[in-house]
């Protein structure tokens, strides 16, 4: 039996002891070898869910990718797809292109005319520009909560304000409720 065997085994069936700081003793030691075998499982769990998502992201994304210096294209990708397909190592090849896009559903593009936001006037100050955007932005999240303003799905909670902070901050603005969905009122002049 080893040193810390006899010490721990001694502590824990001394006889001068009342039996419910026994009881405490070997509950406390429970305890802690509990919370040591959930960390243990926990850390190597993750360990498992690490190696098997990067060995499923590295088996769908390609390992190396060959773009163009300009903006031109690889001219000769067939020649270069089958010299590529006899170096050692390599399982596939497949063109592919990098490009920004834009999807639409129809003929034509539509953009609802409450997304576009009306330029800024910079020449009117610091203040007045920032004073500008946060109207811009109180009114578009009015437009998206259909001029609710309080409510877990009003404005107020999308703005991460309270509802008579929002009210002051409409005060402020000249911001009302129009009688129509597509009218936006006129900015104030700040001064």
């Amino acid at each position: 039996m080893t040193f810390e065997w006899l010490v721990a085994l001694r502590y824990l069936r001394s006889p001068n002891r009342p039996a419910v700081l026994r009881i405490v003793t070997l509950l406390a030691v429970v305890g802690v070898a509990a919370g040591v075998t959930t960390l243990v499982i926990a850390l190597s769990m993750n360990t498992g869910f690490r190696q098997a998502i990067r060995d499923r992201l590295l088996s769908v994304t390609a390992h190396v990718n060959l773009k163009p210096i300009g903006t031109q294209g690889i001219r000769n990708y067939q020649q270069l797809s089958a010299r590529l397909a006899d170096t050692p190592g390599v399982r596939s090849i497949e063109p592919a292109i990098y490009a920004t896009v834009l999807l639409s559903s129809g003929p034509s593009l539509r953009v609802p005319l409450t997304d576009i936001i009306a330029p800024l006037d910079f020449n009117a100050g610091a203040g007045s520009a920032i004073q500008q955007v946060e109207r811009e932005m109180i009114l578009r999240a009015l437009r998206e909560s259909n001029w609710v303003v309080g409510g877990v799905r009003g404005a107020a909670a999308r703005l991460r304000l309270n509802r008579t902070g929002l009210a002051y901050k409409m005060k402020k603005f000249g911001i009302s409720r129009p009688t129509q969905q597509h009218d936006v009122p006129p900015a104030r002049a700040s001064g």
